[in-house]
């Protein structure tokens, strides 16, 4: 994922190196298994939408109960005084009849999956979170693949490229925030994907894990690499003299790595460890970069960090005022040195959203 901030500020210098790295610390690492059903042609976006997998088998991929896919597709029915009401559905399925999900569906119900499961959103804050987001929280427009035009799963570059063809069209209306969420390197590593992007690269003799490509993982990252790279050439090229802050991070470890950092583990242990909330299960990376700007305070920008964090961290970065709820999550930064859910045994986690929703700014829950 990726974070593009013009801010508006007079002080600029020339930096292209990251600034700032350091972990991020996610509670829930999100696994999952998706066919990507390889051919040699090009897919379409009829490809994408086309109704292809039965609720057992996408639960299946998923990893998920099939009763909660099926709730999540065609909605489900609950007990009220009256009689009984309806759940509408989260997603729209490519047929209803019978109930057969796209690849499209795939991904929009392993985004809920992560959501629900790595993040614990409530499945009612999820059913109003897009409008809340647009109305309450600034966020202009929400692009989702149809608006972007996607025809399949997409390279990293292809949605640098969307980034900056926005920041070109909006820049003159002030400062900007841009978020893109990157999907390339969230599916499994057991077949070469893309190979024409780096032609010049040679595996390193890495074993398979789970059945999945150590290798083929790495190439995706070099990929995503050369993508960065580019795009902040187009903004050097674009934009020249104009500040900018870059802000990078990785929402969840490979979904092998549980298996490589304490090899030998069966799946029991494996899972005892993650529900201890051992850290080396979790912790992935955030990066800083900036363009002919000079970060205003990097001071919350930890070398550990949990997830909750990271908005902080953006809008110090970026120079812009805090609001009471960021000031006080910044005071629990500092008593927690970095933690967040499993501070004080989550007493701290529980008392700042309890200010939240009494204030108003959660609710509905």
């Amino acid at each position: 994922m990726a974070g593009a901030i013009q801010p508006g500020s007079d002080d600029a210098i020339e930096s292209d190196t990251d600034i700032e790295i350091g972990a991020l610390d996610l509670r829930r690492p999100c696994s999952y298994d998706v066919d990507m059903r390889a051919n040699h042609r090009k897919a379409t976006a009829s490809d994408r939408d086309f109704a292809a997998y039965t609720l057992a088998e996408a639960a299946r991929y998923l990893r998920l109960p099939a009763a909660t896919l099926r709730s999540w597709v065609l909605g489900r029915q609950y007990p009220t005084t009256d009689g009984s009401g309806q759940f509408p559905p989260l997603i729209r399925p490519s047929s209803r009849q019978p109930p057969l999900l796209s690849f499209s569906n795939l991904i929009e119900a392993h985004v809920l999956r992560s959501l629900r499961t790595d993040h614990g959103v409530p499945v009612k804050a999820l059913r109003s979170a897009l409008a809340y987001a647009e109305k309450t929280l600034g966020i202009d427009h929400f692009l989702d693949g149809k608006d972007l035009h996607s025809t399949e799963l997409e390279t990293d570059a292809f949605y640098y490229t969307y980034a900056a063809d926005l920041i070109e069209r909006e820049k003159k209306s002030g400062p900007l925030f841009v978020l893109s969420y990157m999907m390339a390197n969230h599916f499994p590593w057991n077949t070469p994907w893309r190979p024409d992007l780096v032609p010049d690269w040679q595996d390193l003799g890495n074993v398979s894990v789970d059945g999945h490509k150590i290798d083929e993982y790495l190439r995706r990252q070099e990929m995503s690499a050369r993508a960065y790279k580019g795009f902040v050439e187009r903004l050097k090229s674009k934009f020249p003299g104009e500040p900018f802050l870059i802000v990078r991070f990785g929402d969840h470890q490979p979904m092998f790595s549980k298996h490589i950092i304490e090899p030998g583990l069966d799946n029991v242990s494996i899972g005892r460890r993650i529900d201890a909330a051992d850290p080396r299960y979790f912790t992935t990376y955030y990066a800083i970069d900036a363009l002919n700007f000079h970060p205003a305070d990097l001071a919350s920008a930890v070398s550990g960090l949990d997830a909750a964090y990271l908005p902080l961290v953006v809008l110090e970065a970026a120079g812009v005022p805090l609001d009471a709820t960021f000031v006080e999550q910044k005071r629990i930064l500092g008593r927690c040195k970095g933690q967040f859910y499993l501070c004080a045994n989550g007493a701290e986690t529980r008392r700042f959203n309890r200010l939240l929703i009494d204030v108003g700014l959660i609710k509905q829950l």
